[in-house]
């Protein structure tokens, strides 16, 4: 058995919008049969991957994560509908409109993991996205559920001040640190 421990740098969307996403989770999860999005808290990710440690390497990531300088102030971001990925394992997702302040959060987050813990982070292209079904969503469930989701209405708007490290235990992510951009 593994000791690794499963890391997760997220932004975890204000009370209003959280609620808005679990609504569009249960559907999701009760209409189209994909219960295991709800185990998964309302969140855009902002490092690309789940980061897996070992669990002597927890305090070094959460010494890193609480020395961040990250030199950007708080920033609005709109969230437009919903969009998808297809593929063996479909998503759908409530669509941010990606804007110069999240991608540059997000590039020097990357930027400054990847100095710390080298050869971790892939080289895919930032997507932003909130996701409201996912991994359990069959290939058949996926095409009801986007004929349906592709053209429903949603939109909202939110400050960006704050960012989370998550960890996974006890069956469920857990925010262990926040970073909070109006310090900077």
């Amino acid at each position: 058995m593994s000791n690794d421990q499963l890391y997760l740098i997220a932004i975890i969307p204000p009370n209003g919008i959280y609620e808005d996403a679990m609504e569009f989770k249960n559907d999701l999860a009760t209409r189209f049969n994909c219960p295991y999005t709800l185990k998964v808290i309302p969140h855009i990710t902002l490092i690309d991957v789940v980061i897996k440690l070992p669990q002597d390497e927890h305090s070094k990531l959460v010494d890193w994560f609480k020395s961040l300088h990250i030199n950007q102030k708080f920033f609005k971001l709109k969230l437009d509908g919903f969009k998808s990925f297809n593929g063996p394992h479909p998503v759908i997702y409530i669509n941010p409109l990606a804007n110069s302040e999240l991608h540059t959060l997000q590039h020097n987050i990357a930027w400054s993991f990847n100095i710390s813990f080298p050869g971790m982070l892939s080289n895919k292209k930032f997507t932003p996205h909130m996701t409201v079904a996912y991994r359990d969503l069959t290939p058949d469930m996926y095409q009801v559920a986007w004929k349906e989701y592709e053209t429903k209405k949603y939109s909202a708007e939110f400050e960006i001040n704050t960012f989370q490290l998550l960890q996974y235990y006890s069956n469920k992510w857990n925010i262990i640190e926040t970073y909070d951009l109006r310090k900077a």
